[in-house]
């Protein structure tokens, strides 16, 4: 913006002083017209060095990005710790994943062992009450059932109990590669923050020479 401002005004004057040059001073007065000329001259010639000036600068600052932006794409390519961590993203999202799912697989198998829990519960005590208002011994029919739930309900237990060792497996590696991230990201970002100090600093130093 300043040096498209500056460039319009160097541009300006060089019309004026164009039109100065071309007119015709005659009397008293023509001493006074050459110093403004002359002054205009001096003043053109000034802002036509600015804005050189702001454009080989302008070109300087987009060369040091440049060269900055490729000197740190090429320190990130080379440094296994960068790409370290960029690799442990993926791993990590792809471990949440995995916890998410154990953790469903687990409320879920554990919602149908609580439900046959309640349901053998109250098979029992049907066939305890039945027993007694006929008072006799349950039937061998009764036994079988209440045998039969007893074993779904202990399979259905040992897989609730396999769902919540790999549940808490699951959670024990993720924990892991979070604590490995964890590490690493802070290492990159003081490399990082590293990096844009030095670029700083350089910059500072360009701008008071």
């Amino acid at each position: 913006m300043i040096i498209q401002c500056e460039s319009a005004y160097c541009k300006n004057l060089s019309r004026l002083q164009s039109q100065l040059h071309k007119a015709q001073y005659l009397g008293t007065f023509t001493p006074i017209w050459n110093l403004i000329r002359d002054l205009f001259d001096k003043v053109s010639s000034a802002h036509l060095v600015t804005v050189n000036f702001y454009q080989e600068l302008l070109h300087d600052i987009h060369n040091y990005q440049d060269i900055h932006q490729k000197k740190v794409k090429g320190h990130i390519q080379k440094d296994g710790d960068i790409t370290r961590t960029l690799d442990l993203i993926s791993h990590l999202n792809t471990a949440l994943h995995i916890v998410n799912k154990a953790k469903e697989q687990c409320h879920s198998i554990g919602s149908d062992y609580e439900r046959a829990k309640r349901a053998n519960s109250n098979v029992s005590n049907n066939s305890s009450s039945t027993a007694a208002q006929e008072n006799s011994s349950p039937s061998l029919a009764q036994s079988a059932m209440n045998s039969l739930s007893l074993k779904q309900l202990e399979r259905l237990e040992k897989k609730y109990r396999l769902a919540q060792d790999d549940y808490k497996s699951t959670v024990d590696k993720y924990n892991l590669i979070r604590i490995e991230y964890e590490k690493r990201f802070q290492d990159t970002c003081t490399k990082f923050q590293d990096f844009e100090i030095n670029h700083i600093e350089k910059l500072l130093a360009f701008s008071l020479n």
